[in-house]
């Protein structure tokens, strides 16, 4: 019984890897040029603009998963899938998957219209079905052989508006402009991205922003631009905790007001406010679920590192606010006190602190031309002790199972947004996989052992 399965599982790859081999090459060598048609229809007031290239991520994606890689078990995922969904199709939409999809955001009252705009091979059938999958707050609209999905998202809970007031701002008041004709930026480009307005950082002015991704070799590159209209800021330096290899390290010497102002209203009911966050840096080594008098805290293993625009006295701050902020923490010598676990608190200088796990961090002055930077362990992102019921059910989630597989595959990451003039930003990253493990390869497993495909 055993054998006759194992017999079918190893029929169903071999079957399974030469009908991709077919496929690979009829794409390679009948797949022409396309029009892709939607380009000509972004919205002006357009904030973020993104093109995904699905003829060159599926031509990647072919050639890594079934001429490089081969890998018995990704196929088996594949083929169990395919066998899954081949009976629970959805209605056809008319919409061809071998060309360009083109999101984008317009800003809309309190709140942003998300747009996803499809080239079509058949707008009747389109038309038809797309009816079907609408929902509250969202419509559709055809404009030649393109056709376009609108969904309003607001930003206050409060705040809606009616399908009828979207269909009526979508049908006549959106203009259009046509895409830059260099998008996608190669023919290895599977995700180009344009940022002209920061709902983040509404404050900064973008005069022309271009960001991509491309699959090479085993990894992922991230490279991009920005140009900004000015910038206020000196070149001067930056305190920083020293990145650790082993943890999970971010930093930044840039922090839109916006985030000091969310801090300050979860911690609304301590009168003190803090001041303005200009620079953050962290060590991050994973979370622990701490039982304290029956309750549950989530207390982060981390180094931190952060500086204010105006001197802050940590240790005046929690003295008198500690106990206010959560009931059981204590702040004495120099340490905050939660159940088990102690954090020391250091006053760096007048308007840098640090607060972390490790009793002698060692810190690192920089100058402010690396405005954003990830990089270091993504297993550290994965780390999770204490309470073992609740660790147990996080562990047990296929989401949690599908990620932990991706990040043990990868061997590097890095990501940093850097400045090379006064006005201009360059982007550059990479995530770089082990060998014998491919981009392509490793995401599909995670899309579909996760449950982010789910069927219903």
């Amino acid at each position: 019984m055993q054998k006759n399965k194992n017999l079918k599982n190893c029929i169903s790859t071999i079957f399974l890897l030469f009908f991709g081999w077919v496929i690979f090459i009829i794409f390679i060598f009948i797949n022409g040029e396309k029009l892709n048609s939607n380009s000509k229809y972004i919205a002006t007031n357009s904030s973020i603009i993104s093109v995904i290239n699905l003829e060159s991520l599926l031509k990647e994606s072919l050639k890594q998963i079934f001429i490089k890689d081969q890998n018995a078990k990704v196929l088996r995922t594949l083929h169990n899938y395919i066998s899954i969904t081949k009976n629970k199709s959805k209605e056809d939409l008319g919409i061809d998957f071998l060309s360009n999809v083109i999101c984008y955001s317009i800003p809309y009252k309190e709140g942003e219209i998300l747009t996803f705009s499809f080239n079509l091979y058949d707008k009747e059938l389109f038309k038809k079905n797309i009816q079907k999958n609408t929902f509250k707050n969202s419509c559709f609209l055809l404009k030649e052989d393109v056709g376009m999905f609108f969904y309003y998202r607001s930003k206050n809970k409060s705040t809606t508006i009616s399908t009828k007031e979207l269909e009526l701002y979508v049908r006549t008041k959106l203009t259009f402009k046509k895409l830059k004709p260099d998008s996608p930026k190669t023919k290895k480009t599977i995700l180009q991205a344009e940022i002209i307005h920061s709902f983040f950082a509404p404050e900064i002015a973008i005069i022309h922003s271009d960001f991509y991704t491309e699959f090479y070799d085993n990894g992922l590159k991230f490279k991009g631009q920005i140009n900004l209209a000015s910038v206020k800021k000196k070149t001067e330096n930056c305190t920083f905790i020293k990145p650790d290899k082993n943890k999970f390290h971010f930093q930044t010497n840039y922090l839109p007001q916006k985030i000091t102002d969310t801090l300050n209203n979860i911690i609304e009911k301590i009168p003190f406010k803090i001041p303005h966050l200009v620079s953050f840096s962290m060590n991050y080594n994973g979370i622990n679920f701490e039982n304290i008098n029956n309750e549950l805290a989530l207390l982060p293993d981390f180094d931190v590192v952060f500086s204010t625009k105006t001197p802050f006295s940590i240790d005046s701050f929690l003295i008198e606010n500690a106990s206010k902020i959560y009931g059981e923490m204590k702040f004495i010598n120099h340490q905050l006190i939660l159940g088990k676990e102690r954090f020391y608190v250091k006053q760096i200088e007048k308007n840098i602190i640090y607060i972390g796990k490790t009793k002698n961090p060692i810190f690192e002055k920089k100058q402010n031309h690396i405005v954003f930077e990830i990089s270091g362990n993504l297993n550290s992102l994965l780390n999770i002790k204490g309470n073992k019921f609740i660790v147990s059910i996080v562990k047990m989630s296929p989401f949690y199972k599908s990620l932990g597989n991706f990040i043990q595959h990868t061997e590097h990451s890095n990501f940093k947004l850097i400045r090379k003039k006064s006005n201009e930003l360059k982007i550059n990253g990479q995530l770089l996989f082990k060998s014998n493990h491919y981009p392509a390869s490793e995401i599909l497993m995670l899309i579909l052992t996760s449950g982010l495909l789910e069927i219903n």
